[in-house]
């Protein structure tokens, strides 16, 4: 699946550049080629937050590298359409104060080797753990404001690369298999631990918003929202009852390359 998703991004990006070259006969330059480098600030969230998160009490994003190359096709003056083919990381790390919200852990009784696991509603302090490696193409609409400013909307697909999800949970209690059941006793010493990565989606997609600001004729200043349309978990594989989207910001810098 991931292989065949490669070939459909580079066969997009290959197609796009076919349709958007210079016309060798017209003197008049129409297709720029760009490099972007960036750094990716934001995280796998539910929107809005559901009412078993009750507080956040830490988020801190990872490092988290963006590298594109893109083309622009002006259309005239005013108006252009835009492809970028990248690849980079998103991740972060949050800590939170939950209330029976569901999910799967692995609870290992004080003195046992053999930790056992529990599907239920946990109550307490959560700290989780986001990686995800992506291939991506994007295709957006470009409007210049002036000479300096411009602004951008569109669409982008990613095949996520490597996922990773994971955390644990501690400082509470666990309702075993439904919310008024058995009560397992999670300490701060003794946390249970998850790990979601088989149930993450390979896949992700949705919107691009974004502006650029040209500091000169080859270096422009960038960034760009991505926003995520899809859940980030398999619709029947997801662990914690609610949908979670990537929702991201790439703060960077374009360079011109011809």
């Amino acid at each position: 699946m991931k292989n065949k998703f490669i070939i459909i991004l580079l066969a997009l990006t290959s197609i796009s550049t076919v349709v958007f070259a210079d016309n060798g006969d017209d003197k008049k330059k129409t297709l720029d080629w760009y490099l972007n480098l960036g750094i990716n600030i934001g995280g796998s969230m539910p929107v809005p937050l559901p009412e078993e998160v009750r507080k956040i009490e830490s988020y801190n994003p990872k490092i988290n590298p963006h590298i594109g190359i893109s083309t622009v096709y002006h259309l005239d003056k005013k108006w252009g359409i835009s492809t970028e083919l990248s690849v980079g990381s998103k991740g972060m790390r949050v800590k939170d104060e939950v209330k029976y919200m569901h999910t799967k852990v692995l609870v290992s009784e004080k003195g046992s080797n053999d930790p056992r696991m529990v599907d239920g509603y946990f109550t307490g302090k959560n700290v989780t753990n986001v990686n995800i490696q992506y291939l991506a193409i994007a295709l957006t609409g470009i409007y210049n404001i002036n000479d300096k400013w411009e602004v951008k909307a569109g669409l982008y697909a990613a095949n996520n690369l490597k996922t990773k999800f994971y955390g644990s949970v501690s400082d509470g209690h666990l309702r075993d298999g439904v919310p008024n059941g058995p009560i397992v006793v999670i300490e701060a010493d003794n946390p249970a631990t998850f790990d979601f990565d088989d149930d993450m989606r390979d896949f992700d997609a949705g919107i691009v918003l974004g502006g650029k600001y040209n500091i000169n004729d080859r270096i422009g200043a960038i960034v760009n929202l991505n926003w995520g349309l899809t859940d980030i978990f398999y619709g029947d594989q997801n662990p914690i009852n609610f949908k979670m989207q990537n929702i991201y910001a790439t703060f960077g810098v374009a360079y011109r390359l011809k």
